[in-house]
């Protein structure tokens, strides 16, 4: 029999989520619509509209919170917390007009989406540094990838 530790990473129902207070206040942060928020807390996710409100989601997301990895330059542990409360608090707590690195904001936003009830499978990627426009420059040939 498996670890009920391990069960849970592959149990969707059991990743956290936020409340709908800490909702609010993402979609306060990220200046989201008015009128598109009565549709994000109404509509079901299989429903035409929710690629509409997704896509509206992420522009809102991309262009509120910043990719920013001050921690990992000027902490003194550079360690960084994975947890969806800490990064909550980061983030958005407090005043703060924080962004975080791209493991943060992708959490936080994954987060968000498991409270809107959408289905979200996390995984890790690489960016290709063989396809940016510096690669011909550089003499890159083939794919190039960077670290996680």
């Amino acid at each position: 029999m498996a670890d009920t530790n391990e069960d849970s990473i592959f149990d969707p129902s059991a990743r956290p989520i936020y409340t709908q207070a800490q909702l609010h206040t993402y979609l306060d942060r990220i200046c989201f619509p008015t009128t598109i928020r009565i549709l994000l807390m109404t509509t079901p996710t299989s429903s035409k509209n929710s690629m509409i409100i997704l896509s509206t989601l992420i522009k809102h997301h991309l262009c509120n919170i910043p990719f920013e990895n001050l921690d990992l330059h000027y902490s003194s542990n550079k360690n960084i917390c994975l947890d969806h409360d800490h990064i909550f608090e980061k983030i958005l707590g407090s005043d703060s007009r924080r962004g975080g690195w791209c493991f943060e904001n992708n959490l936080l936003f994954a987060t968000v989406l498991r409270t809107l009830r959408y289905d979200v499978l996390t995984t890790g990627a690489r960016v290709n540094e063989a396809v940016q426009p510096m690669s011909d420059e550089k003499g890159w040939k083939g794919p190039r990838y960077s670290g996680w």
